[in-house]
C-alpha cells in the first residue's frame, strides 16, 4: 500500500527566465509663425523635439505543485522575481530662422523596480461535488523615480541643471493576503462560503 501511493504521489518543480531590453525614440520638427496683434511684425520659430526611452526588464518563476494519492488532493506554491531598469530621456529645443538655439528644455527620469510574489494554494476534495481550498498571497513592490531637469542658457550656450526641479521618489507596497473556501452541491445547487483577509 506504501509503495502504491508512492507511484501514484506525483511532484513536479518548473523554472522560468526571462529577460529583454526595450527602447524606442522619436523626433519632431515643427515650424511656426508668430504674428503680432495688430500684425506689425512675424516671428519664425522651429521647435525641436527628440526623445528616447528604453531598459530591461527580467522575470523569474519557480513553482513546484504536488499531487497527492486522492484525485484533485493537491499543493501548490510559486515565487515569482520581476525587476526592470527604466530610463526617458527627452529634449525639447527652438531655434529661430536663422538656426540659432534660442531656448531648450533637457528631461530625464529613470529608477530601477523589483517586484516579488509568493504564493500557496492547497485543494482537498471532500468527497464528490465537494472541496476545501485554501491559500496564501503575497505581494512586494519596490521602486525608486528620479526625475531631473536641464535648461538652456542662451548666454553660456550651455545647459544648466535646476536643482529645484529634482525629483527622487522612493515607492514601496506590502500586501499579504489569506483565504479559506469550501464549495459543495445540494441536489442540482452549487454554493460556496469562504474567507478572506488583506
Amino acid at each position: 500500500r506504501w509503495i502504491r501511493q508512492l507511484r501514484i504521489t506525483t511532484d513536479s518543480i518548473n523554472f522560468e527566465a526571462r529577460y529583454g531590453d526595450r527602447s524606442h525614440g522619436g523626433n519632431t520638427f515643427t515650424d511656426y509663425q508668430v504674428y503680432t496683434d495688430p500684425v506689425t511684425s512675424t516671428n519664425l520659430y522651429t521647435e525641436i523635439e527628440e526623445s528616447e526611452r528604453g531598459g530591461n526588464y527580467y522575470d523569474f518563476n519557480l513553482s513546484y505543485t504536488k499531487k497527492f494519492l486522492k484525485k484533485g488532493h493537491e499543493l501548490y506554491a510559486l515565487v515569482n522575481y520581476r525587476g526592470r531598469d527604466f530610463s526617458e530621456e527627452s529634449t525639447n529645443e527652438l531655434e529661430d530662422l536663422s538656426g540659432t538655439q534660442t531656448s531648450g528644455q533637457i528631461s530625464t527620469e529613470s529608477g530601477p523596480s523589483t517586484s516579488y510574489r509568493f504564493q500557496l494554494d492547497y485543494t482537498l476534495p471532500i468527497n464528490e461535488g465537494s472541496k476545501f481550498e485554501a491559500g496564501y498571497n503575497s505581494r512586494l513592490d519596490y521602486s525608486n523615480e528620479l526625475a531631473e531637469m536641464e535648461q538652456y542658457n542662451p548666454l553660456t550656450l550651455t545647459y544648466d541643471y535646476m536643482d529645484e526641479f529634482r525629483h527622487d521618489v522612493d515607492h514601496e507596497s506590502v500586501i499579504h493576503a489569506i483565504y479559506t473556501m469550501y464549495s459543495g452541491t445540494i441536489g442540482k445547487f452549487g454554493y460556496q462560503a469562504g474567507l478572506r483577509g488583506e
